[in-house]
């Protein structure tokens, strides 16, 4: 099997009402994907709604390494691993938390 990317992923969605969409077509794709990946707890996708860059809330999703094909197919680019604070899950198993964050 090869070995995983460690790479974390990126997507400046934009505002938190345009961002809906992107977020909406990213959790359908992704829900195909996991599941015929095995359902692996660590591939996910989540959120921060980012309130202190402008006037208005803009949304980044992150993709971890597992779910690079998706990330890819979105136009994500390469970024450091978020930090946990202000994340919401968008797309994957309640224990993606545990096995990314620990």
């Amino acid at each position: 099997m090869p070995e995983r990317s460690s790479k974390w992923f990126s997507l400046a969605a934009g505002d938190g009402v345009l961002s809906m969409p992107v977020c909406a077509q990213i959790e359908t794709r992704f829900a195909s994907l996991h599941q015929a990946a095995g359902r692996p707890a660590d591939m996910a996708v989540f959120k921060r709604h980012d309130f202190e860059t402008s006037m208005h809330c803009e949304v980044t999703v992150y993709f971890s390494p597992a779910a690079e094909p998706l990330a890819r197919a979105f136009g994500a680019k390469p970024c450091a691993k978020p930090p946990r604070t202000g994340l919401e899950r968008l797309a994957g198993g309640a224990g993606c938390w545990q096995v990314l964050f620990t």
